[in-house]
């Protein structure tokens, strides 16, 4: 009598394809999370990158408009309503609050007559996280006297142009050359 063999795997191979495959699942399993998670790194990474490319784009713009009219000596400088002022409130790379003239708003409306000038202020604080806030305040019109006084919070309708931002600091270049972290006009 001849003795057949069936074929088929035995309980050993089964548990070696098993094993191999589990392997090969975990493999690629870390492969694709470390994967997914170097993109979302690298998302944050741009994303940071281009607000603060934003936030320089938009003080640049700003302060390529700005201007100051220089008053002659005989009138008063307290009744006058245009500075520019920067000021450092803390031991930062420069000056971190900065008001100032600019002629960079463009008119709402063509009826009527609507100045292209406004008054900007920037100030940048402390935010919960650590790190810093800017914020931009900016009015359509002139101030009827000299005011000195920047907009430092959301109440007093400034907005947050940035956070999470290492600091932040503007430094003037004054008529000799030298660096200036503040600037009264």
């Amino acid at each position: 009598m001849t003795v057949r063999r069936r074929r088929g795997f035995t309980l050993i191979e089964m548990l070696a394809v098993i094993v191999l495959t589990t392997l090969v699942l975990s493999v690629a399993i870390t492969f694709f999370i470390d994967l997914s998670r170097a993109s979302s790194e690298s998302v944050d990474h741009m994303r940071a990158g281009r607000r603060a490319t934003a936030l320089i784009d938009r003080l640049a713009r700003d302060l390529e408009g700005t201007y100051l009219v220089k008053k002659p000596k005989e009138t008063d400088p307290l009744e006058h309503p245009w500075l520019f002022l920067a000021e450092s409130s803390a031991a930062g790379p420069g000056a971190d609050r900065l008001k100032f003239m600019t002629r960079t708003a463009s008119p709402r409306t063509s009826e009527g007559h609507e100045s292209d000038v406004s008054v900007v202020a920037y100030s940048a604080r402390p935010a919960e996280d650590g790190g810093i806030e800017v914020l931009r305040w900016s009015e359509p019109q002139l101030p009827k006297g000299l005011d000195r006084s920047i907009a430092a919070d959301e109440g007093a309708g400034a907005l947050v142009l940035a956070s999470g931002i290492a600091s932040f600091g503007v430094r003037l270049l004054d008529e000799s050359g030298t660096w200036q972290t503040s600037w009264d006009s």
